[in-house]
């Protein structure tokens, strides 16, 4: 975790230098345009760390599942979470039985969406999408979200 926050304070400073040095020859458009990617980079390593700092979601050995059956754990699960910063990945705690569906119940506790999107870049992609198909809405928002 410690990584992340450092990565977090290096690209800060990274922001500070450019707006104080190579960007002061540049227009103010020209600035937020370079300084979108940035930006996001920030966010994309900030979600990181809020994702590491929560940990896996393991709850011992074995848990109750939503049937009432003994879940022994099994191991770890990767999920790619697509955000507007861009895609992370979560490991996730994972319990399963034979017979039985598997659980990650760090799933339920950060409210992951059933599909890989977040549920921001989902209301994001959706808006536009009332007025254009799908495919114009992404070609629309793709220069400035990385998802």
């Amino acid at each position: 975790m410690e990584q992340e926050i450092a990565n977090i304070t290096a690209l800060v400073n990274g922001i500070v230098a450019f707006v104080r040095g190579s960007g002061q020859g540049l227009e103010i458009g020209e600035v937020e345009r370079r300084l979108l990617p940035m930006v996001m980079a920030v966010g994309r390593t900030a979600l990181e760390e809020y994702g590491a700092a929560k940990g896996t979601g393991y709850a011992g050995k074995e848990i109750i599942g939503p049937q009432g059956v003994r879940l022994p754990y099994v191991g770890e699960r990767e999920r790619a979470y697509r955000s507007l910063f861009g895609r992370i990945v979560i490991r996730r705690a994972y319990y399963q039985s034979s017979g039985s569906p598997g659980v990650c119940p760090l799933d339920g506790d950060l409210n992951l969406p059933e599909r890989g999107y977040s549920y921001v870049v989902q209301e994001f992609s959706s808006r536009p999408a009332v007025t254009m198909s799908s495919e114009e809405a992404a070609k629309v928002l793709g220069p400035f979200f990385p998802v």
